[in-house]
């Protein structure tokens, strides 16, 4: 623990981005705490304890560290109404699971006696999830004020050891001497990609719920599989790179931590801040539904404390993981589709998805999706908008506006056009031509230039569907420079939900980059499509 001690008294001391009080320092300004914490005894008695704390009830000094870990298969020891009397009270510490020992023992050795695990921190049982709702709410503040996050990056369970795994041999350097201008310069061989390895790729950062502990902890520890691991707001560390990495170790994409508006200072400095806001967003959306998440309806609660933090950044209204201001963008999100998928059909051969069970999202948010999105336009300054917003609704479950949904709906001006998709084959791929308002999209000579369609239901097979006829699209965007060929035509694809009342789901997106005239042209026979009101050429729909 020496190294990890080091790396904390070197933050706390020098890095001005990373100026937490440490651990012996008196406060200055009050420490806010979490609804509940774990304190430990010291470790030098006989028979260790830890007991479950109210700090509103039980006065309390000094910071909290966190556990970022996995959940696993394995029975995970939790806090009920059942065993919340006697957490209260104390227990051994060997009660504790393996992992949460280790994390304790990592908290007191650093001379910190509180430690917010979530497990044991939240009722998961007994209240119909009351109080997880409540405290999920509070996660940017647990993170964000939490003096250090202990991470057991490959862990898979919480009846697995943090340091089991770890091995001085793997990470004994390696130096060798090279002759440079006639003199022998001794240089440490390591794989410049190790970072991306053994935290980006770790275990724990490929989960859902980490994306956001990961991003708003001040300082991480990471315990990996052969090394410990550091990363504050200045720095990232290694047991093989005491002193920092090199700028030769690829570290990956930016990880947004702490003051995010720094994260794009590299940009050009004429660009618009709302813009650069954005597309940080973009960004964040864009690796967190890269994530595993075990339960779908976890989906937006799960993004909720980044949310938080961004909205209070950006002073925007946040809407289902989009925002109002940029709403009209966003909601031409797609889903990716798979390295390996070159066919245009869609039809996903990746491993199956849960079936959605629970309602998570409307259809027009990408939370609503079980891929990796694409979530929509970047940038307003390459595109001519097709579609205007002029309402959007939301129903909450709790009070939490970043929290979880059970209903909405958002209200689209736009030109709506009848849709029939028809599957062809070229040179042995499949795709889709589509006929718009009775007009067919001519199929292209080279595939690369063909309609592209990206269902949002990878599991859904549209060469099945009951009445294939009964689809729609509504032209949301010209992209100016949008493809190889010039100006690419994006649009919105919808089913009727309720036809008699103007009622859609959106279930995909697609791309032309051809004949786009012909996808945009009028028909005579326009204003007899199901819409909420038709108005001036242009139809109003309602998206569920």
């Amino acid at each position: 623990m020496s190294l990890a001690k080091m790396w904390i008294k070197r933050c706390t001391t020098n890095h001005e981005k990373c100026r937490i009080l440490p651990p012996a320092s008196p406060r200055i300004e009050q420490q806010w705490y979490p609804t509940r914490l774990l304190e430990v005894g010291p470790l030098t008695e006989e028979s260790p304890w830890c007991r479950l704390i109210l700090p509103q009830d039980t006065p309390i000094q000094g910071p909290y560290m966190t556990l970022s870990h996995c959940w696993g298969l394995a029975h995970c020891m939790s806090l009920t109404t059942d065993n919340y009397a006697q957490l209260l009270k104390g227990i051994p510490l060997e009660d504790l699971p393996q992992l949460y020992k280790d994390a304790l023992y990592v908290a007191a050795q650093i001379g910190i006696r509180y430690m917010w695990i979530d497990s044991l921190c939240i009722i998961q049982k007994g209240d119909d999830l009351a109080d997880w709702r409540q405290e999920a709410g509070l996660m940017n503040q647990v993170y964000s004020k939490s003096f250090c996050t202990v991470s057991a990056a490959c862990a898979r369970d919480s009846t697995e050891s943090m340091f089991n795994n770890l091995n001085p041999d793997l990470i004994h350097p390696q130096i060798v001497q090279l002759r440079v201008a006639g003199k022998d310069v001794p240089h440490l061989v390591s794989e410049p990609k190790f970072w991306n390895m053994e935290v980006n790729r770790a275990l724990i950062n490929t989960r859902a719920w980490v994306f956001q502990e990961r991003i708003l902890s001040s300082r991480v520890l990471y315990f990996g599989k052969d090394q410990i691991f550091w990363e504050c707001q200045q720095q990232d560390a290694a047991e093989i790179y005491p002193d920092g990495t090199s700028a030769y170790v690829v570290t990956g994409t930016p990880r947004f931590r702490g003051a995010w508006p720094d994260y794009l200072s590299h940009r050009s400095a004429d660009e618009d801040e709302e813009l650069r806001k954005h597309v940080q967003w973009v960004n964040l959306v864009t690796e967190y539904s890269s994530n595993n998440i075990t339960f779908a309806k976890d989906k937006l609660i799960a993004l909720s404390a980044i949310a938080k933090t961004h909205m209070a950044w950006n002073g925007d209204q946040y809407l289902a993981g989009l925002w109002r201001k940029w709403l009209e963008w966003e909601l031409s999100w797609s889903v990716t589709r798979p390295l390996d998928d070159f066919n245009a059909m869609a039809v996903c051969r990746c491993n199956p998805l849960p079936k959605k069970a629970e309602y998570r999202a409307p259809s027009w948010s990408w939370a609503s999706a079980d891929r990796p999105v694409n979530p929509g336009l970047e940038s307003s300054q390459s595109h001519d908008l097709l579609i205007e917003v002029e309402d959007v609704h939301l129903d909450y479950v709790t009070a939490d506006i970043t929290g979880l949904v059970s209903g909405g709906w958002v209200d689209v001006w736009g030109v709506l056009k009848k849709l029939e998709l028809i599957p062809h084959a070229l040179k042995g791929v499949l795709f889709w031509e589509l006929v718009v308002n009775g007009i067919s999209i001519e199929v292209p000579t080279f595939a690369e230039t063909q309609m592209e369609i990206r269902f949002d239901d990878t599991e859904r097979n549209f060469q099945e569907m009951e009445n294939p006829s009964e689809l729609y699209c509504l032209p949301a965007a010209v992209e100016r420079d949008g493809g190889i060929y010039g100006e690419q035509t994006d649009a919105l694809v919808l089913e009727p939900h309720d036809a008699a009342r103007g009622i859609f789901r959106r279930i995909g997106v697609a791309y032309s980059e051809v004949c786009p005239e012909k996808i945009l042209v009028r028909n005579a026979n326009e204003g007899t499509l199901p819409c909420v009101r038709y108005e001036n050429g242009r139809h109003l729909i309602r998206i569920i």
